[in-house]
C-alpha cells in the first residue's frame, strides 16, 4: 500500500472514529438531558396538584390520608389530571378548584387510562423531612416539587424520570436531532477525507520527488536537485539531499580528474621510456652507460609517482601505516635538513637554519613519516625556488603545539592559489609547472601525514615574497629546562 494511502486509510479511520465518539455521546446525553427536561417540564405542571394536596394537608391536619391509601391518592390526582398532561409550548393549562372544567364551561376530557396509569406510578409523595408517604420510597431518580403552605414547606411530589419518552412529539424531536447530526457527521467524513487526500498529497510529493533524486544518483546523475522550498521537516530534507548531491558531485569530478591526472603522470615518463627503447633499437642511439642511467633516472621517477600515489590513497583512505611514539620532532628536522645541505649548496641556494639547539618539544608521532614530511617541503621549496635564492627553516612554540615554517625567496605563489596548493595534482601556471619535475603529489601527501598526526598546514605569502608553508604539530610536553 503506497503511503498516501495509508495516510488517507489513518485520517479517515480517525475521523470515523471520532464521529462514532461523539454520536454515542450525543445520543447519552441527549437522550438523558432531553428527559430531564421533560421531567421539568412536567414537574411544573404540577403546580394546581401541589396546592390541592396543601389544601387536603390542612383539612385534615397531615398525611394519614394518603399513608398507604391508594384509592384516595389516585381520586386527588385524577382530579387534577388535567395538569398532568405536558404542554410542549412551555404554558401551563388552565384548572379551577371545582374541577376540570375548560374555559367555555366545557368538561375537558381525561387522560387515556394508560397513559393516566403510567403517570401515577411515576407520582410519590414525600413529607417536609422527605419520607414517603405513598409511592417509590426511593428518591434518587426522582425530581422533587416542594408542597408549601402559609410560606412552610409540607410535603413534596415526587415525579420519576422516564425511561422511555412516550410523546410523538419528543421522539420527532430527537429523530430530527439524529438527522441532522447524521448530515453533519456525513459532511465531516467528506471534508475530512478531501482534506487528508490534499494533505497526503502535499506530503507525499517532496517524498517521490526524493525517490527520484536518489534513483538519479544511483545511476550517477549528480546534478540531480530537489526544489522544494518549505521550512519544514521535509524542506530541511531537500536542502540536506541537495547538498549531499552537490557533495557527490564534487567527489565525482575530483574521481575523474584523478584518473585524467594519474594517466597523465605516468604517461610522461612511460612516454619517455618508450622514445628513449625504441631509439636505441633503431640504432640511433647508442646502448651505454650513459643511456641506461638515463633509462634508470625515468624508471625511478616512474617509481617515485607510484609510491606517492599509493601512499596518498592510503593517507586519504584513514589505512596510512603509522608507528607513533613520544619523539623531538626538531631533532628529526635537524637530522633532515643536514642531508639537503649539501644539495641546496649545489644548486645554488643558502639555507638558513633558524632552529634552536637541544632537542625541543616532545611529540607522539612517527619518525618516519615525519622524514617524509620534510623531505618533501624541502623538496618543494628546493625544486620551485629561482637559483640564487635563500631557504629560511624555523620553528616557534604556541600554547600545545609546534609551528615549523619553510620560506623561500621566491618567486612565490599568487594569493587566489595558496589555498588549493595541497590539492593532488594541482600546480600554478608558473611557478608550478610540470617542468621542474614535480608530480603535483608531494604537498598533498604532507597535507595527509600532518593530519594524519592530529596537526594542519597552510600555505602563506613569505615576509621575502616567496612561499612560506607552515606545518602545526601538537606537543605532549615542552622543551625540558637547561
Amino acid at each position: 500500500m503506497k503511503l498516501s494511502h495509508k495516510f488517507l486509510a489513518a485520517i479517515l479511520s480517525y475521523t470515523l472514529l471520532l464521529i462514532i465518539l461523539m454520536a454515542g455521546s450525543v445520543a447519552f446525553f441527549a437522550n438523558r438531558n432531553f428527559s430531564e427536561y421533560v421531567t421539568k417540564v412536567e414537574l411544573e405542571n404540577l403546580d394546581v396538584l401541589a396546592q390541592g394536596l396543601a389544601e387536603s394537608y390542612a383539612k385534615s391536619g397531615g398525611w394519614d390520608s394518603f399513608r398507604d391509601n391508594p384509592q384516595a391518592w389516585g381520586q386527588t390526582v385524577m382530579h387534577y389530571a388535567e395538569n398532568l398532561r405536558p404542554n410542549r409550548m412551555g404554558a401551563k393549562p388552565a384548572a379551577s378548584k371545582q374541577g376540570m372544567q375548560s374555559r367555555k364551561g366545557r368538561a375537558a376530557l381525561p387522560p387515556p387510562p394508560d397513559a393516566m396509569d403510567g403517570q401515577l406510578r411515576r407520582l410519590s409523595l414525600f413529607d417536609a423531612d422527605k419520607k414517603i408517604v405513598f409511592g417509590n420510597p426511593q428518591i434518587k431518580g426522582q425530581s422533587l416539587l416542594p408542597i408549601t403552605l402559609d410560606g412552610k414547606t409540607i410535603g413534596h411530589i415526587g415525579l420519576k424520570q422516564r425511561d422511555h419518552l412516550q410523546h410523538p412529539l419528543d421522539s420527532q424531536f430527537l429523530r430530527r436531532q439524529t438527522k441532522v447530526f447524521a448530515v453533519i457527521s456525513l459532511a465531516a467524513l467528506i471534508l475530512g477525507g478531501a482534506a487528508s487526500f490534499f494533505l497526503a498529497r502535499k506530503l507525499t510529493n517532496p517524498i517521490k520527488a526524493l525517490t527520484q533524486g536518489v534513483q538519479k544518483l544511483q545511476t550517477r546523475q549528480f546534478d540531480a536537485r530537489i526544489s522544494l522550498n518549505s521550512r519544514d521537516e521535509l524542506g530541511e530534507l531537500a536542502r540536506t539531499f541537495n547538498s549531499m548531491a552537490q557533495t557527490l558531485a564534487r567527489y565525482e569530478a575530483a574521481r575523474k580528474q584523478w584518473i585524467v591526472d594519474v594517466a597523465h603522470e605516468l604517461r610522461t615518463p612511460l612516454s619517455v621510456l618508450q622514445v628513449e627503447i625504441e631509439a636505441m633499437q633503431d640504432r640511433i642511439k647508442k646502448v651505454d652507460d650513459n643511456a641506461l642511467e638515463s633509462l634508470r633516472a625515468e624508471v625511478l621517477h616512474l617509481g617515485r609517482i607510484v609510491q606517492d600515489l599509493h601512499e596518498l590513497s592510503l593517507a586519504e583512505s584513514k589505512m596510512l601505516t603509522m608507528d607513533k611514539r613520544e619523539i623531538q620532532p626538531l631533532s628529526v628536522l635537524q637530522e633532515t635538513l643536514q642531508r639537503f645541505m649539501e644539495r641546496c649548496s649545489k644548486e645554488g641556494l643558502m639555507l638558513e637554519n633558524r632552529l634552536p639547539n637541544g632537542p625541543g618539544p616532545a611529540a607522539l608521532a612517527d619518525k618516519d613519516r615525519l622524514i617524509q614530511l620534510f623531505s618533501n617541503l624541502m623538496e618543494n621549496a628546493i625544486r620551485y625556488t629561482d637559483k640564487p635564492g635563500k631557504l629560511i627553516v624555523g620553528q616557534r612554540i604556541s600554547e600545545d603545539e609546534l609551528i615549523l615554517f619553510f620560506e623561500d625567496s621566491g618567486p612565490g605563489v599568487d594569493e587566489e592559489h595558496l589555498d588549493r596548493l595541497f590539492d593532488r595534482f594541482y600546480r600554478t601556471d608558473a611557478s608550478r609547472s610540470r617542468n621542474k619535475g614535480g608530480s603535483g603529489i608531494g604537498l598533498a601527501l604532507c597535507k595527509s601525514i600532518t593530519e594524519a598526526h592530529g596537526g594542519r598546514i597552510r600555505a602563506l605569502k613569505g615576509d621575502s615574497g616567496g612561499l612560506r608553508v607552515e606545518t602545526v604539530l601538537p606537543i605532549t610536553k615542552a622543551s625540558p629546562k637547561e
